[in-house]
Parts: structure tokens; C-alpha cells; sequence
């Protein structure tokens, strides 16, 4: 059964008016009427939806991680061999439709934990449909240097504010993955 739009209007009030408020203060500071004066919901309407500030977080959280899993999902290692630029480009996209709330995030006092549930989750995404094939003896390894590459490269240009432009971005994540260091340092 679906939610009701209202339900689902109100609970986008209350995480919004959250993330707005990770930009004023540190996440163990929010407190349930700051969450009341910003959202302008009810102390009962808060209720109805979370327990409490930390049960509020996590939902927060898990929504970033369900989305980025949703964009993530038949990424794999081959695939970014493959043609890293079109993958890198799909992940961009769905990093950038997350942004305001993914820096909010990043800018709390649970930023570690955060950003390494979602580095977790990019090696997850990339080893999950691994070819039954690979005789890689260090996949695991690769698998986490690719995701680092593909998660720190795209949050150090999100928390940056652009400094370089989306395609060139692009460009260098693919030219690192496909080229490694040498191909790099060799264009510039």
C-alpha cells in the first residue's frame, strides 16, 4: 500500500528542515523543536514519524545510502574497465541530485560514519556482480581502490564547490581508472 502524499509531504518537511539545520549547528545540538520551528510541524506530527533526533538521523542516512545503492546498481568493476566515463558520469549524476544533502551530511559530527557506510557501499556495488570468470587474485583490493577513487573524487568536487567542471571531472576520474597516474600527469 502506498503512503499517502500528506505522510510523505510532512516527512520531507521534517528531513529538510534537518539538513537545513546541519548547516547552522553540529547533529548532537538539533534538537526535536528545532526540527518543530524549522519544519513548522507539531511536537505530535514529529512523533508520529520518528522517535527521536538520532532515529530521525539514521532514516536520513539510509535515505542517502537506499538512493546512492538505487544509482549504483548494475555498476559493475567490469563495466568501469569497460568504459569508465559513461559509469562515472551515472554516479556523478546521482551524487549531484543528493548534493545539498550529502554535504549537510558530510558537514556533521557523523561525517566518518557516513562517509564510510557509503565507501562501503560503492566496493559493495562494484564486487556484487563480479564475473564468475575473474582470476584476479587482489579483486578485493581493486575493488576498494576503485571505489575510493570513484566516492573521494566525486565528494572532494562536491564539498569544493566545482572547482573543476562536471566533464572534466569526468575526464580525470576515467583517464585515473582507465590509465592510471602516468596517463594523468602525461596530458597535462
Amino acid at each position: 500500500m502506498a503512503e499517502r502524499r500528506d505522510v510523505i509531504r510532512t516527512r520531507r518537511m521534517i528531513e529538510d528542515a534537518y539538513y537545513e539545520l546541519l548547516f547552522q549547528k553540529n547533529n548532537t545540538r538539533i534538537t526535536v523543536k528545532d526540527i518543530l520551528d524549522a519544519a513548522d510541524v507539531s511536537r505530535g506530527t514529529f512523533y508520529a514519524h520518528y522517535k527521536d533526533i538520532p532515529d530521525l538521523a539514521e532514516h536520513v542516512e539510509n535515505t542517502i545510502i537506499t538512493s546512492m545503492i538505487d544509482a549504483l546498481s548494475g555498476v559493475t568493476l567490469q563495466q568501469i574497465i569497460a568504459d569508465p566515463r559513461i559509469q562515472v558520469e551515472r554516479i556523478l549524476s546521482a551524487i549531484m541530485e543528493r548534493k545539498k544533502n550529502l554535504v549537510a551530511l558530510l558537514s556533521s559530527l557523523d561525517s566518518p560514519k557516513v562517509i564510510q557506510m557509503m565507501k562501503d557501499l560503492f566496493i559493495q556495488a562494484l564486487s556484487a556482480e563480479r564475473l564468475a570468470s575473474t582470476k584476479l587474485e587482489k579483486v578485493d583490493i581493486i575493488d576498494a581502490c576503485v571505489a575510493g577513487t570513484l566516492f573521494d573524487a566525486c565528494m572532494t568536487w562536491v564539498l569544493n564547490d566545482k572547482a573543476l567542471s562536471k566533464d572534466d571531472l569526468i575526464d580525470t576520474i576515467s583517464d585515473f581508472l582507465s590509465g592510471g597516474l602516468g596517463k594523468i600527469y602525461n596530458n597535462q
